[in-house]
């Protein structure tokens, strides 16, 4: 009989990881889909969203892909060109700590049309996308399969928020990284 260890992580939970986050997202920040759903300047004052509606804007990998507002992947080939805001949140980096725990960072982009990128009272739609996904997320450890998802260079140094997304034609946009850890 060997002394030996032999666990690995296996990373089973992986591939749903970002979708936890999406749900997560989903039951407690409804000026998030709002935000997503709307595209006036009053997007805040208008009625909660249902669970139907909310899952109605993220894509699940239909052939085209406008008309969804959250994506968890970091790229379809379709162009944005529509007047709308729409997030995109998936694993970026995966670097382990050893052979059981790895530092998983997401990357969660925030971007609008320029057309409709302020609401009332003079905010910018990226920075209060921002705003709530931080809110909502930073410090978060009740998502299946996710340690503690956090905004904090002390855990991880890669994390940051940048404005960084645009093709400086009609969209712009933040490149946010949280990170967690996986065992």
């Amino acid at each position: 009989m060997s002394n030996i260890d032999n666990t690995y992580n296996t990373f089973e939970n992986l591939p749903l990881l970002q979708y936890r986050i999406v749900s997560y997202l989903q039951q407690n920040n409804e000026n998030i889909w709002k935000v997503l759903k709307y595209n006036s300047n009053d997007c805040l004052s208008k009625p909660n969203l249902s669970q139907s509606e909310k899952g109605d804007l993220i894509y699940q990998g239909e052939p085209i892909s406008s008309g969804y507002r959250c994506f968890t992947d970091s790229f379809q080939d379709d162009a944005f060109t529509d007047e709308c805001s729409i997030i995109r949140i998936f694993p970026d980096l995966i670097v382990p700590k050893n052979r059981t725990v790895s530092d998983i960072l997401f990357k969660i982009e925030m971007l609008s049309h320029v057309k409709i990128q302020f609401l009332l009272g003079y905010m910018n739609r990226n920075v209060y996308l921002l705003q709530q996904i931080l809110k909502t997320l930073n410090g978060i450890d009740k998502i299946d399969g996710l340690g503690r998802l956090v905004f904090d260079q002390k855990d991880n140094r890669s994390d940051r928020a940048n404005l960084n997304i645009s093709n400086n034609r009609n969209y712009s946009g933040f490149s946010l990284y949280m990170s967690t850890f996986t065992t």
